[in-house]
């Protein structure tokens, strides 16, 4: 879960590099390129506990979202998304899923600012104790390419 977190946080991040300097809001311009991509799928990956990382496990999960890209003709970039997975977990690695939930990840970057929002829930199929969590991250990046402002909050609960 963490894992697929930080490849999402990367994909967006990346796309704000690569637009460089012409990522300024985009005032009044028609965009030139306007999509959005739709997805449901079900991945399985090594993942870790998003509140204890040292907890490596199994996920397989159904991922369902959307990802919305505009590309204006200044070279201004906006994209946005989210999308919600149902999961399940092996955590004692013995093959039998002891673990389950449910997140919505959300994110949105243009002008060199970009946020990032992740809640979800996770309980223990035995009857054992529900976890929630939420994860913040947001960074302004001015067109130097040096984030100026950077905030990352994590709580679990």
């Amino acid at each position: 879960m963490r894992r697929r977190f930080l490849v999402v946080l990367v994909v967006a991040l990346t796309a704000t590099a690569l637009a460089g300097p012409a990522l300024a809001a985009a005032s009044g311009n028609s965009p030139i390129s306007n999509t959005t991509t739709r997805f449901d799928e079900v991945v399985s990956f090594e993942g870790t506990d998003p509140c204890n990382p040292s907890n490596v496990m199994w996920v397989t999960e159904r991922d369902t979202g959307s990802i919305h890209e505009m590309v204006f003709a200044d070279g201004t970039m906006v994209v946005s998304g989210g999308f919600r997975a149902d999961f399940e977990a092996d955590a004692d690695g013995d093959g039998v899923y002891d673990i389950a939930g449910r997140y919505r990840l959300n994110f949105a970057e243009t002008g060199g600012t970009a946020t990032f929002t992740w809640n979800g829930e996770y309980w223990y199929l035995d009857g054992g104790p529900s976890t929630r969590f939420h994860w913040t991250y947001h960074t302004a990046t001015p067109a130097s390419g040096d984030p100026m402002h950077e905030l990352f909050r994590s709580r679990c609960w």
